[in-house]
């Protein structure tokens, strides 16, 4: 949701790409006035479009060059102003194709800032980068006078990655480009995102302060509604943060006040997310359904990311679950998926996970019940049926006894009671064969729950391109023993360091999937929202998140998580290193034995008496070898004598395979783990991961 509102106020360029290259042509440029003018401070579209489509005619007429960019920059910047960011892509990309078939600079630096940031609206960063990077080697040759604008919206890219050093260098660098009175408009937007940084990095006074100014210096000009409404929303986020309700919700009312005023019904619906995520923090779910109802109506209206569709989705999913309407909610985490089946959001997925687990938990308790309650039938039913035969035979016997008398009346009699066991016979063998269906099918239905939560645990790992493209020459062998697990390893990019760790949480299958869900929360928390790099510090941090999300619990949770975490510098090849009761261990390029450094005997998680975790600093040389892993390997039974593999063989096995290319190694420690599992049953989840330096 946040992303959603604060996004929107990146685009620092658009209007200064009219402003420059001023058209020789009197009247090409009053119409890029009118224009400029009607969209941005009159709010009227209709005006706006009439003057880009006399834009273009002048092009047909007279094949003025410029008349024709600024065409495509109108259409995009309507569509911008409309938030229907694909479409104004496709125009800005047009003036940028233009602009570099006619080797004009001067239309190649407006373009492809705006190219850049129509990207990264739509969540595109690399691309973005790409872009705005490109135009800094022009600008900084051709024009500087755009600078100011690129640096704001490369400040405002890093500040939502959460680089927040970066982003706060390029703001500055930004405001500090504008030199007179004249200019003081243009930092309202850097402005408002040094506000958001400072927010994060918790300078809650200087980051008011920030917003208030941006807020004065806009003086409520229609020109700069949209920007005001920004502002608006940056002042809630910060006052959720301090705890002030009451001026958070004025703050959010106020940005959809002016979103409606300028008539942006993206923006107006990412308001009403954000109220609806409000009055859900404040225990009125009530109204949260009402504003999220409001909010996805708008879906029809407007070009939608399908990423917010998707995040509105699991907003609305979110409040039914506050309302324990968990099927509802599992409901709406589908139609999420449905749309967009690829990106995760790592905080969203934390819900999702939750919502599955507690709905196919729910339905695997009345499958147990029904379980129950069919044995307890059957065995009903055996008796009854026992019954029904013994009365047939005596019958029978009765029937002897009654020819040899001749009874005819009794014949009659036993006939009936023949009949009537037959029959009841027969009912049970259709109840029993419904109930059978029955069951079949509420298993059918568990099982695929459990799939689709695998597909959840599955998008919050690393996938292996990227695991590839910062550490090259590594392996990571994942193994869970069910469908879904609790081991998971995980991985971010910090400046010039990678961040990895092989985690093993309480359990395995369905219960250790739920905790290695809000442990590896914890872990991207402590690096994205607090700010943190070093080992041993994300470990005391991802340990403070785990206990405090599951004391929410009425019940005592002592579930957690042992961790092997790493931080490797990829331009020194140093390492810093620290673990939760699991090692690392180093095998040296010259040396044939397992250098292992010992973790803190202290899980992640609630803990007697919790100490903080401990760094260990490693100078590695080219060749050296580095292994982290969970229990499941060493601990799995197998074997002639039926043992446990144990760790002296697992150290073993890694010296034997040294030398070998890293994917080789994957493979035999793999083949090695089969073979001696052999058909034993897979103990627990397996996790190890292998880089050569």
């Amino acid at each position: 949701m946040v992303r959603g509102i604060i996004s929107i106020i990146l685009l620092f360029s658009l209007q200064l790409c009219f402003a420059q290259n001023e058209d020789p042509d009197s009247k090409t440029a009053r119409l890029n006035k009118k224009f400029m003018k009607a969209l941005y401070e009159e709010g009227n579209e209709d005006l706006a479009n009439r003057i880009s489509d006399s834009l273009k005619l002048i092009y047909k007429n007279t094949g003025h060059l410029y008349s024709l960019y600024r065409y495509y920059n109108s259409k995009g910047n309507l569509a911008y102003y409309r938030g229907e960011y694909p479409v104004a892509l496709r125009h800005f990309n047009d003036a940028l194709l233009m602009g570099k078939k006619h080797k004009d600079t001067s239309i190649i630096v407006g373009a492809q800032m705006n190219v850049g940031a129509m990207f990264y609206l739509l969540n595109n960063y690399d691309e973005a980068l790409k872009h705005y990077l490109e135009d800094a080697k022009i600008m900084e040759i051709y024009d500087t006078s755009g600078l100011s604008g690129l640096y704001g919206n490369i400040g405002m890219l890093y500040n939502d990655i959460d680089q927040l050093e970066k982003a706060e260098f390029y703001l500055n660098r930004s405001m500090n480009l504008v030199n007179s009175e004249k200019e003081i408009e243009e930092i309202i937007k850097p402005l408002n995102v040094l506000g958001i940084v400072q927010r994060k990095k918790g300078e809650y006074g200087e980051s008011e302060k920030s917003l208030i100014r941006a807020i004065e210096i806009a003086e409520d000009n229609p020109r700069f509604y949209r920007d005001i409404a920004d502002i608006h929303s940056s002042l809630a986020n910060l006052f959720k943060e301090t705890n002030n309700y009451k001026k958070q919700e004025h703050h959010i009312q106020k940005s959809i006040e002016y979103y409606e005023k300028i008539n942006n019904p993206t923006n107006i619906a990412y308001g009403r997310q954000l109220l609806a995520n409000y009055y859900l923090d404040v225990g009125e779910s009530v109204r949260a359904e009402r504003e999220i109802i409001t909010a996805l109506q708008f879906f029809n209206s407007t070009d939608f990311p399908v990423s917010s569709k998707r995040e509105f989705y699991a907003t609305y999913a979110q409040i039914l679950y506050a309302q324990n309407k968990y099927k509802e909610a599992y409901d709406q985490l589908n139609l999420g998926f449905e749309l967009y089946d690829t990106l995760f959001s790592l905080q969203k997925i934390e819900q999702a996970s939750k919502l599955e687990t507690k709905y196919f938990y729910q339905q695997k308790i009345k499958l147990d019940s029904i379980k129950r309650a069919e044995e307890q039938k059957k065995q009903a039913l055996r008796i009854k049926k026992e019954k029904a035969e013994n009365e047939a035979a005596l019958a029978q016997q009765k029937i002897y006894s009654t020819v040899g008398i001749g009874g005819t009346l009794s014949l009659l009699i036993i006939a009936f009671v023949l009949f009537k066991a037959y029959r009841n016979k027969n009912k049970s063998n259709i109840l029993i064969s419904e109930q059978k269906n029955q069951i079949e099918a509420k298993q059918t239905e568990i099982l695929d729950s459990i799939q689709y939560a695998k597909r959840i645990q599955t998008a919050i790992l690393p996938p292996q391109s990227l695991v590839k493209s910062y550490l090259t020459n590594s392996f990571v062998l994942y193994k869970p023993k069910d469908v879904v697990a609790g081991d998971f390893y995980w991985m971010e990019h910090v400046g010039d360091n990678i961040l990895f760790a092989a985690a093993d949480c309480t359990g395995h299958g369905v219960p250790g999937a739920m905790v290695s869900v809000v442990c590896n929360n914890g872990l991207n928390r402590s690096v994205r929202e607090y700010g943190l790099t070093d080992p041993d510090k994300i470990l005391n941090k991802t340990r403070e998140i785990v206990v405090q999300e599951f004391e929410k619990s009425e019940e005592d949770v002592k579930d957690g998580m042992d961790i092997s975490l790493c931080s490797l510098s990829l331009s020194t090849h140093s390492l810093t290193w620290a673990g939760a009761n699991n090692p690392l261990w180093i095998i040296r390029k010259d040396l044939d034995q397992v250098e292992e450094i010992k973790a803190d005997k202290q899980p992640i998680g609630k803990y007697q008496d919790p100490k903080p975790y401990t760094n260990h600093e490693v100078k590695l040389e080219k060749g050296d070898s580095i292994f982290i892993f969970t229990d499941g390997y060493p601990d799995q039974f197998g074997g002639e004598h039926n043992k446990k593999f144990k760790t002296t063989n697992f150290k073993k096995l890694l010296l034997s395979v040294k030398g070998e290319k890293m994917e080789d190694q994957k493979r035999i420690i793999d083949k090695k783990f089969e073979e001696w599992k052999g058909s034993e049953e897979q103990v627990d989840d397996v996790c190890v991961i292998g880089v050569l330096i």
